[in-house]
């Protein structure tokens, strides 16, 4: 969970047979200003948070039966020129996801159209809970994507405030958008 007034995030664990009884393991720093969206992967045993304040940033952690570990060399500035907390929807960060098997990372910012910044997607290989070989999809077509979900071929649908929703499609795990889909009408479709 992240605690955007503390810039920490906090790990819960859930009871199988009742997975309304969470139980507290810890807390820890997120490393950057503004946690706005958390992912975790069963497959690698890490979870990885986007801080959306000032440059914002990624950082991941190993999943101990203890709480959060930093992982040392598992942290990436993201540039973004924001506030601290962010001013926006335009400029601002959206969401961060594992794909279905943990080997990859991907993490949705917003463009901001008054300026004419297109929005982007992230997309990192992880190696053993490290990010590595980051590939930014900006096709000049992305406006505001928000949240977003894996189609079956490890690509993504993303939703977009601006118009729609776009679809990305990964060729040799480099992603591609490779639509933007204009839905007539729409009011700032999100998540």
């Amino acid at each position: 969970m992240v605690n955007a007034g503390s810039n920490t995030v906090s790990m819960f664990t859930i009871d199988d047979y009742n997975p309304t009884q969470l139980a507290y393991v810890n807390t820890v720093s997120s490393r950057g200003e503004f946690p706005l969206s958390v992912t975790a992967s069963a497959d690698t045993n890490s979870a990885c948070v986007f801080n959306g304040g000032n440059n914002g940033s990624v950082s991941c952690y190993r999943i101990h039966m203890n709480g959060l570990v930093p992982i040392g060399d598992s942290f990436q500035a993201l540039n973004l020129n924001q506030t601290n907390p962010p001013k926006g929807p335009p400029g601002t960060g959206s969401q961060i996801a594992f794909s279905s098997n943990g080997e990859l990372l991907y993490v949705t910012v917003k463009g901001n159209p008054m300026t004419n910044a297109t929005g982007y997607v992230n997309t990192y290989t992880m190696v053993s809970g490290v990010m590595q070989n980051a590939t930014t999809v900006n096709t000049g077509a992305m406006s505001l994507p928000f949240g977003f979900v894996e189609t079956p071929n490890n690509g993504l649908m993303i939703s977009d405030a601006g118009y729609g929703f776009d679809v990305m499609e990964l060729k040799n795990l480099m992603p591609m958008v490779t639509d933007a889909y204009n839905i007539s009408g729409q009011m700032a479709s999100c998540w």
